[in-house]
């Protein structure tokens, strides 16, 4: 559904199992989908539930949380002549001025719509100082997802961190603005402490990093990185040329909102089915759905410096603001921690993300199945060779070249979670696939393939949200 809001424009209300997904979108004509077939777009009928309230303001907000779940899956609006509800319920989009039947009436219950400390915040320290400034202050104003971490970093530590993060975002082409202005301005900042703020645009396609004094109450520096690819002479005509599925790839996973989802996977432990949910308790272990602490923003950006990868914006809010791994699908995602060699993702024993490569665009299938051809036509014949050690040795020799090949079909992605039987989920974080998960079914000659779904590429957001939901279902019986 789209409701056209003045001062936002066309919002699209879409559903995730339980989750309501509001982003404010471009209008648009009539569309196609390859799972429901060609839509019509077109006014709504007099007797559609909002009608009646076309023109008018809307006089307050509240929250709709679903009792049985413990989750907020919609809002309710009210307006001088009377109110209009907009919820998730079961994957289903449910508009009504006259309520729900008494089943589902009987789990609702109405929240106040919180006010975001960290916007408000933001907004005072925020104007016309610079354009990342004005830009950063509008998507807060839109909307915008808004953080402010409790920790404070040297300015100087920041700048050095920043300066690379600079040389990446060039080498990649990737559009920002003030980068180069925060790294002079933290530099001359010296040693003194700065807090880090930091807000996702509404549409996902900016995020923004708000430097603050160590009180939060002024301004030290501002910039923002585009989330949509490389910026070039050719961006907008090659995103007007965009199919429907690339633009969908273009914003994929941004404007999630987290909160409370580490409150409901700990709720989990005390569940009477808990252990019904897959991964959780098998065998005496599993992840028992225990969260790794969040990341800082500050040891966040160190990831990413070391990397050299900024990562899909819906699992770095996760690693921000959840945690840092731990419960999640099938045995849990692989925790993303610091030891004496730096960071990295403590995996399977028979699996390894290659950091070395994570700057590399993850491969398409083409290139992949013509590495492997060209791999396999090397294989060495024994009757070419005139004795077994020579063979011996030219097959291990061939043999190596696989292990290499394998690290090379997995450049550009993290591995998150192990399925089972040998089969991972990876995350793709470089390249044209950022934020899509992929199915690795090698270990049974399988190929690496999307995750399924209906039509459309899997966030990481959509795949542990939809995992939370169902695990939250099982472990309470229903």
């Amino acid at each position: 559904m789209w409701l056209h809001m003045e001062g936002l424009g066309p919002i699209r209300f879409h559903t995730l199992d339980h989750v309501l997904d509001l982003r404010i979108e471009g209008p648009h004509d009539s569309y196609g989908m390859d799972m429901l077939g060609h839509v019509t777009v077109s006014d709504a009928p007099d007797e559609f539930p909002l009608a009646p309230f076309a023109g008018s303001k809307v006089a307050s907000v509240q929250h709709i949380r679903q009792r049985s779940i413990d989750s907020r899956v919609g809002f309710q609006a009210t307006f001088p002549a009377g109110s209009v509800r907009i919820l998730a319920l079961a994957d289903d989009l449910v508009v009504t001025a006259t309520g729900l039947s008494v089943g589902w009436e009987d789990d609702l219950d109405l929240d106040p719509l919180d006010t975001d400390p960290s916007s408000e915040a933001l907004l005072r320290v925020l104007s016309d100082q610079t354009p990342a400034c004005r830009a950063t202050r509008e998507a807060v104003l839109g909307g915008g997802v808004c953080r402010i971490g409790d920790g404070a970093v040297p300015a100087d530590a920041l700048a050095g961190t920043y300066a690379v993060r600079l040389e990446l975002t060039r080498a990649k082409e990737i559009k920002t603005i003030g980068l180069s202005e925060s790294v002079a301005a933290l530099s001359n900042y010296g040693d003194r402490p700065v807090r880090l703020g930091s807000v996702d645009s509404p549409d996902g396609s900016w995020h923004f990093v708000v430097f603050l004094a160590a009180d939060g109450g002024s301004l030290v520096a501002c910039t923002g990185v585009r989330q949509i690819g490389p910026d070039s002479a050719k961006d907008h005509e090659e995103k007007e040329s965009m199919t429907s599925d690339e633009q969908e790839l273009a914003t994929f996973g941004s404007g999630v909102d987290w909160s409370g989802v580490r409150e409901r996977v700990a709720a989990l432990r005390d569940a009477p089915f808990a252990e019904k949910v897959f991964g959780a308790r098998w065998q005496g272990s599993g992840h028992d759905f225990l969260l790794e602490p969040p990341l800082s923003e500050a040891e966040l950006t160190e990831v990413e410096e070391q990397l050299g990868v900024i990562l899909p914006s819906d699992y770095r809010t996760f690693l921000l603001e959840v945690g840092a791994g731990g419960a999640g699908p099938h045995y849990g995602i692989f925790p993303l921690r610091r030891d004496g060699q730096g960071w990295h993702w403590l995996e399977h024993r028979k699996v390894r993300s290659n950091n070395a490569l994570l700057g590399k665009p993850f491969p398409s299938a083409e290139e992949r199945a013509r590495w492997a051809e060209a791999v396999n036509a090397r294989e060495p014949v024994k009757d070419s060779f005139s004795d077994e050690q020579s063979y011996l040795a030219a097959y291990r020799a061939w043999d190596d070249e696989w292990e290499k090949l394998n690290d090379e079909m997995t450049a550009g992605a993290v591995c998150l979670s192990h399925e089972g039987c040998g089969y991972y989920t990876w995350l793709v974080v470089t390249g044209p696939e950022c934020g899509t998960l992929w199915k690795d079914l090698r270990a049974c000659d399988g190929p690496l393939q999307p995750l399924p779904a209906a039509g459309h590429r899997v966030s990481f957001s959509e795949w542990y949200l939809d995992w939370l939901a169902k695990a939250t279902s099982q472990a309470r019986g229903r």
